[in-house]
């Protein structure tokens, strides 16, 4: 695909056309995300710069496309960009299984394999897109393996965003990979099997597996200790109500605080949860209102931020089956954006429409 040298442009949003692309983020008067940079320019996303009196902002123009070769520009690269991150994610659990189940026949952890085989796929797909498609291709097969890759991804994502030098957010995303190995140690059925159909003893013996991976990786050279840290740690919550030790506040390890919401909000987006898969805005918005004082408030924000820009433009699917398109998010609920209907190019508020809310994205 070849594209027109860009011409960056500073534009009144009277004078904006379809095709233009956004340079920087616009935001409302009170600083929430309008639209994010690089989002493509619509007549619709024209209507709602308008809603919010902003008169003028940053593009990018693609003077010689039609609106119809740049749409499929788009499209091309969209599906580009989705094929391989789902083509690198699944090689990623393929690696795992075949490692963890090393781990399970009694080999020790090799951290120079691991760091081989997994440090440039989170440095490659820890953006917020790449992690809203973990909620798009969730697979039940494999679904234990998933997991533990996935959250190295989402710690990885947050420790970027949190400006954490290359060898800290590596350290992050190692010790979410490696969280679970303990379970290596344990019987197969009680990580195989679904949460509701584990007895109260089995749920207790559950609860063991942050001390066992960490007696496996407590002597590791390459990994460091806050790392070892977080894979101990990673079930401990900020009020005290975690396992296996009960820590609080500042004696939970930083690294620990994120794998915390990395693996929380990993868990309720996915088919492993206690009961049916949810939206990340729904898990976040969870997150932040009914587990207050559980997790850390700056790396949740940080994921809430993060997720609910890139969510801006996405494709969703209505309870009541109506499609449309998310202009705003509402960073008071983030369950309850602001949706254009595709049947009549309306504005919907979901947070005025109590009976509505997202049933999936597209």
């Amino acid at each position: 695909m070849l594209f027109e040298e860009a011409r960056i442009v500073n534009i009144l949003v009277q004078d904006l056309k379809a095709g233009f692309v956004v340079k920087e983020d616009v935001c409302s008067q009170d600083g929430h995300i309008i639209m994010p940079k690089g989002m493509k320019i619509t007549k619709h996303r024209i209507q709602v710069l308008r809603a919010f009196h902003i008169n003028e902002i940053q593009v990018q123009e693609r003077a010689s496309l039609s609106n119809q070769e740049e749409e499929i520009n788009e499209l091309y690269e969209s599906i580009e960009k989705y094929n391989a991150f789902v083509d690198q994610y699944k090689k990623a659990i393929e690696r795992y299984k075949k490692i963890f189940q090393g781990w399970q026949a009694g080999m020790m952890i090799d951290m120079i394999d691991v760091r081989k085989s997994f440090i440039p796929f989170f440095k490659d797909f820890s953006t917020s897109s790449h992690i809203l498609n973990l909620c798009r291709y969730q697979s039940k097969e494999n679904d234990f393996y998933h997991h533990p890759v996935a959250v190295g991804l989402i710690a990885a994502f947050i420790g970027r965003k949190r400006n954490f030098k290359q060898e800290e957010w590596v350290g992050v995303a190692l010790s979410g990979l490696l969280m679970d190995c303990g379970f290596s140690r344990m019987n197969e059925h009680l990580f195989l099997k679904s949460n509701e159909t584990l007895s109260e003893t089995e749920k207790r013996m559950i609860k063991v597996h942050p001390s066992k991976s960490y007696q496996m990786v407590r002597h590791l050279r390459l990994l460091t200790e806050g790392s070892k840290l977080a894979v101990l740690q990673h079930h401990e919550r900020l009020d005290g109500s975690g396992y296996p030790l009960g820590l609080t506040g500042n004696q939970v390890h930083p690294y620990s605080k994120i794998v915390a919401v990395a693996d929380a909000f990993h868990v309720m987006i996915s088919d492993k949860a206690h009961g049916e898969k949810k939206i990340p805005f729904t898990v976040l918005e969870e997150m932040r209102k009914k587990s207050f004082g559980k997790y850390d408030f700056e790396y949740l924000t940080i994921l809430m931020k993060e997720i609910s820009s890139t969510a801006i433009g996405r494709r969703i699917l209505l309870n009541n089956n109506q499609k449309g398109e998310i202009v705003f998010i509402n960073q008071n609920d983030l369950s309850k954006p602001l949706i254009r209907l595709d049947e009549d190019a309306s504005f919907l508020d979901l947070s005025e429409n109590n009976g509505l809310y997202i049933a999936k994205i597209l």
